[in-house]
């Protein structure tokens, strides 16, 4: 299976139509949360027509990837990376995202999940393309090995009382995105074929369209990297998200968590009240994952405004101590929880790993 993040945009609608073509493929899932928009503004840096425009790009771009091959199973997921659960994640990772932030993510879920990961991106002003080949494993480097202390200081900040942060563009004409698409292919192309001795695994591949050049560089392990490169051993619980309740979540961490057990998910917020910025108006409600909210239930009474989490009313986890004996009996469904969601019950012992049923 390959899963291609940002898959609508200057390098990844140019992507799809070579997935499309690849022998033996039989799954991809597309992500995106954007849609393209009004006016046609996309139509110079994307691969789509004016038709498109005002349609969700994994939508789009899904459609033509039926049309090219109707064999194939495509499955267009319209929501950020973070909110997607991570057993859908589970296969050949393809970045296409115009964010140090998304790729630091894409980067994480590569080693968590323990499954290989090829980047990729363009330098509009000076018509460079380029692609890195990341090979989870423990003598490998990972995206942040080549990272310096401004490399952390430039990431963009999101912050959940102010919405989603948009990176600046990255003005690439459209071919350019089209170069940096089929060197991506190529190599995940070698990786689908097994041929490993020319796969660029721990390397760069940059080519100059300006120049007519082209430079490949060797990364190495950098022990000073502030990333764990840990894979996760993720143990697959039959039971969905409307069957598994919060009580039982617990108990199945208690053996190795040990005592002081605490339930969260991985780049996810707990969110327990919602206040409108607009009339002040606050909402109290039992936890719930934020980015799972309905769009309904963040809308104000008051004055129809968007009501957001306050930093009071977020947390990264819930501690079962803290929770009444009546919320600990319903199901995970109900704190929005998904299916393929991983969970982490971490303890004073230990903190073991869960995936929410199968999503094959």
């Amino acid at each position: 299976m390959i899963v291609v993040v940002g898959a609508g945009g200057n390098i990844g609608s140019h992507l799809v139509p070579h997935l499309g073509r690849l022998r033996g493929l039989r799954r991809v899932v597309l992500v995106d949360r954007d849609a393209y928009e009004e006016g046609g503004k996309d139509l110079t840096s994307q691969d789509i027509t004016r038709r498109d425009c005002g349609k969700a790009k994994a939508a789009v771009q899904a459609r033509r990837l039926r049309r090219i091959n109707p064999e194939l199973e495509v499955i267009a997921i319209a929501d950020t990376l973070e909110n997607v659960p991570m057993g859908r994640l589970r296969g050949l990772l393809l970045g296409c995202v115009d964010s140090r932030v998304a790729r630091r993510t894409l980067n994480w879920l590569a080693w968590r999940l323990g499954v290989p990961w090829i980047d990729a991106g363009v330098h509009g002003e000076e018509l460079l393309a380029r692609i890195n080949v990341h090979m989870p494993g423990p003598a490998q480097p990972c995206l942040e090995c080549a990272w310096e202390a401004r490399d952390y200081e430039t990431l963009e900040q999101a912050y959940p009382c102010a919405g989603n942060v948009t990176p600046p563009a990255t003005n690439a004409p459209s071919a350019l995105g089209a170069l940096a698409a089929a060197l991506q292919a190529l190599e995940c192309r070698k990786l689908l074929e097994g041929d490993r001795e020319r796969l660029a695994i721990g390397k760069q591949v940059t080519v100059s369209a300006r120049t007519h050049r082209h430079y490949v560089t060797r990364f190495a392990v950098n022990p000073a990297c502030r990333f764990d490169h840990e894979t996760w051993r993720i143990e697959t619980v039959a039971r969905g998200p409307e069957r598994l309740t919060v009580r039982q979540a617990f108990d199945m961490g208690r053996a190795a968590g040990g005592a002081s057990l605490r339930l969260r998910v991985a780049h996810q917020l707990f969110a327990s009240a919602l206040c409108c910025p607009g009339c002040g108006r606050r909402r109290d409600r039992s936890p719930h994952l934020l980015g799972r909210l309905d769009a309904g239930e963040q809308v104000c009474d008051g004055c129809g405004g968007r009501m957001r989490a306050a930093g009071a009313d977020l947390f990264e986890s819930l501690p079962e101590a803290d929770l009444p004996p009546a919320m600990k009996n319903v199901p995970l469904r109900s704190l929005g929880f998904r299916r393929g969601d991983v969970f982490t019950v971490a303890g004073a012992a230990g903190a073991p790993h869960f995936q929410i049923g199968a999503t094959a």
